[in-house]
């Protein structure tokens, strides 16, 4: 038997976007929707298959994880972190009005774009600044279409500016935190996921608006 690759993991990631992103333009959309929580634990075992851990990494992954979900039930219940949102249905159950499924969206975005800034640069700062722009460059991508995929929706009819500029600042000091705890490893599944997510939002951006 061959051994079990990144590859592999790449095709697994590619061929679920893939099916999300036909279904998404068939009359079974909310089928498909459904599926968001699979595709997105799913995304997270594979990215944690393929990094170097350590009992200080699976540490700092949790706090990640506590964290990214705090600070959006701070964000949904006050409407002054993000600006004024609520959450639809895709995410599954919620605890004080938030998912905690979007704390595994938090955990994906930090240790994906970590590695990324660890394969460019050598300085913890420069590595969190990247990290951090890298993490809102794909939110742009996604808040678009979110509505549409039942992901949360803003009460304003444009999505607010203090909302990317939240992600950002806070996107920092979690990357910060994580460089230094050196814990951040080079992972060949991160770029590849990024760039597989990025992807996907972009082309439901031009299919679904």
């Amino acid at each position: 038997m061959k051994k079990y690759s990144y590859k592999h993991s790449i095709a697994i990631l590619i061929i679920f976007h893939l099916i999300g992103l036909i279904g998404f333009q068939t009359p079974y959309r909310d089928l498909f929707i459904t599926l968001t929580p699979v595709n997105l634990i799913l995304s997270l075992i594979l990215l944690i298959v393929h990094h170097e851990k350590n009992t200080k990494w699976w540490l700092a992954a949790i706090g990640i994880y506590v964290a990214g979900f705090l600070v959006e039930v701070a964000g949904i219940n006050t409407g002054v972190i993000f600006g004024e949102y609520e959450y639809l249905s895709a995410l599954g159950p919620e605890i004080l009005g938030t998912p905690p499924l979007i704390g595994v969206n938090w955990l994906i975005l930090v240790v994906s774009t970590a590695s990324i800034a660890q394969m460019l640069f050598a300085t913890k700062l420069v590595r969190s600044i990247v990290g951090a722009t890298l993490m809102v460059m794909l939110d742009a991508a996604i808040e678009p279409v979110a509505p549409l995929l039942d992901f949360w929706e803003f009460s304003s009819a444009t999505v607010p500016t203090e909302n990317y500029l939240a992600w950002w600042f806070i996107g920092f000091l979690m990357h910060f935190v994580y460089q230094k705890l050196d814990v951040s490893r080079s992972n060949k599944l991160g770029l590849s996921l990024y760039s597989i997510m990025l992807v996907f939002f972009l082309i439901l951006n031009l299919s679904l608006q």
